[in-house]
């Protein structure tokens, strides 16, 4: 078994043979989605990344170039390093038994292991993995997390990307982006826990020295519930039971206690309505997500602000995101 490494994922280097430099001082990171694009952007002073600001960008399906441009006009953004979070529709995340082969073994063995289990010919596939940490039981077998693209999205998507201006630099996932909004409020050797509810998926994450353990994606459509309506009680009941059953997975798996802190994000403010019936229901103390404190700013974003933003704020909190991988 490999050690595990501190490596970022990064799908580019398998499109381009080479990347451009930034020779901007500028930051950015987006999340396109067939309608519209979410914006975040900072400038790079010494040591600091600082935050300036956040956009939403609608476009018509055949305006994407350009609307990128107009991103790159608006906010001098020419040259600017840029990190791309791809949409839940635009890449599988699968999780499977650790495969024991040396690391020069790794790329072809993966090939085969997921080749049955991806919805196109794994010629298009672009693919990356890490190890989650391993479990405390010796009958438990290790999992790996591979993260599936398809090529004929990505390499035209990216191709766009850079003729906009930007220097696209990095392509991430929400579950390891978020892994940091979630690894800030740990305390001490105890776990947190985040909860990001968006229109029509939940993604629970679980960090534990700073380190991803769990990554989920729940069905609770946040568009269609709201308090007020009669099955509300219902769903919650039925959400804090799934919460709940994940926590005690986790608890059983890795031997560690339940989180101590879970944080909730959403767009919507129904958000801590939310909170306080989940606080209700499960033991462990719950907040509604508040970033303003780790981002470098003096502008004040809101609660449904940072909801709504919250995969591509992720990249202007202080410090460096770190993904714990394998080495490829």
């Amino acid at each position: 078994m490999n050690d595990l490494l501190k490596k970022g994922y990064d799908v580019l280097d398998r499109l381009f043979a080479q990347k451009k430099a930034a020779l901007s001082s500028y930051r950015c990171c987006i999340d396109i989605n067939h309608e519209e694009i979410l914006l975040s952007y900072g400038v790079q002073k010494t040591n600091t990344l600082e935050f300036q600001g956040c956009d939403t960008i609608a476009y018509q399906s055949n305006q994407l170039p350009q609307a990128l441009a107009s991103i790159v006009q608006r906010y001098s953004l020419k040259q600017a390093s840029c990190t791309w979070i791809l949409r839940p529709d635009y890449y599988q995340l699968l999780s499977i038994d650790a495969l024991l082969v040396p690391p020069e073994e790794m790329r072809e063995a993966l090939y085969w292991k997921i080749k049955p289990l991806i919805q196109f010919p794994m010629d298009r596939a672009v693919y990356d993995y890490f190890l989650l940490p391993p479990p405390k039981t010796a009958s438990t077998l290790n999992l790996m997390t591979v993260v599936v693209a398809d090529r004929l999205y990505l390499k035209p998507m990216a191709h766009l990307i850079q003729k906009s201006g930007l220097v696209l630099n990095s392509i991430n996932i929400p579950e390891l982006v978020l892994k940091k909004n979630a690894s800030l409020y740990e305390e001490g050797e105890k776990s947190a826990a985040l909860i990001y509810l968006q229109d029509q998926i939940t993604y629970l994450i679980i960090t534990h020295n700073q380190t991803l353990y769990m990554s989920r994606q729940l069905e609770l459509n946040l568009k269609t519930l709201q308090p007020k309506d009669a099955n509300f009680n219902e769903q919650m009941d039925k959400f804090a039971l799934e919460l709940q059953r994940s926590f005690d997975y986790f608890q059983a798996r890795f031997r560690l206690p339940p989180p101590a802190h879970c944080l909730i994000a959403s767009s919507y403010a129904s958000a801590t309505d939310i909170s306080h019936v989940l606080l209700q229901r499960l033991p462990i103390h719950i907040d509604v997500l508040d970033v303003n404190a780790a981002l470098k700013s003096r502008r004040h974003l809101s609660i449904e602000e940072q909801g709504k933003y919250l995969t591509v704020l992720s990249e202007m909190l202080k410090g460096k995101i770190e993904i714990y991988a394998t080495a490829d």
